[in-house]
């Protein structure tokens, strides 16, 4: 390989490289950003679950009328 195959060769792969790393930036921000919608989900159900007890899906059934 001469010497300018060796530098376009360098080129493509940092140019791979930085693309590699925006896209996995971009994917970390997008879990941290679901981390936290996640976190605040949780936070609401504890308080909820404080202020009326247990979610309506978390009782046990009604016995059946007669």
């Amino acid at each position: 390989m001469n010497h300018d195959e060796q530098d376009y060769y360098e080129f493509v792969c940092d140019e791979q490289m930085k693309r590699l790393k925006e896209a996995i930036d971009a994917k970390d921000a997008a879990l941290n950003a679901k981390d936290a919608a996640l976190s605040t989900a949780k936070e609401e159900l504890a308080r909820y679950q404080a202020m009326y007890g247990p979610l309506p899906s978390q009782q046990p059934p009604a016995a059946p009328r007669a």
